[in-house]
């Protein structure tokens, strides 16, 4: 995997993150985990969120110049990099119950991360609605985690 991903933060159910391409230039993306009631709360009026944020949730976009698609492999890198992060940070955990205490399989913080897509937005033309997300990468179905699979 060449391609590079940090976290750079979190925050009102987003992540962003920094991507280091093989190849090409460094670019930002978010990753929406949710749309919480509070944050929905705060909307503008003029914003719909079934069709301007819903449609985002589980999937990658670009931060800034969101009309360009993000590259299959990206998305891919990214799952793989996040799962690996995941596996990491759970065994450290796990390593140390003295300091984190015991991790249970069916505890919902510690669930694996499920595989995310990618969307970029398109302008619509000739009407009031600005643009509408375009599917670039669909998620993946989830596959078990190389611990998991030993299990």
């Amino acid at each position: 995997m060449a391609t590079r991903f940090v976290w750079t933060c979190s925050y009102m159910g987003c992540a962003w993150f920094d991507v280091y391409p093989d190849k090409g230039e460094k670019f930002s993306v978010e990753l929406r985990r949710e749309l919480s009631d509070y944050e929905r709360s705060t909307l503008n009026k003029r914003t719909d969120p079934e069709r301007e944020i819903i449609p985002t949730i589980g999937m990658l976009r670009r931060e800034s110049r969101g009309n360009i698609p993000i590259p299959k492999e990206i998305v891919r890198d990214f799952n793989a990099w996040r799962l690996a992060d995941w596996e990491t940070q759970i065994a450290k955990m796990r390593s140390q119950p003295e300091r984190y205490g015991e991790i249970l399989a069916e505890d919902p913080l510690f669930r694996r991360p499920k595989p995310v897509g990618a969307v970029h937005f398109e302008n619509m033309k000739d009407t009031d609605h600005g643009y509408f997300w375009v599917v670039d990468v669909a998620p993946a179905e989830p596959t078990l985690a190389p611990a998991e699979l030993a299990a």
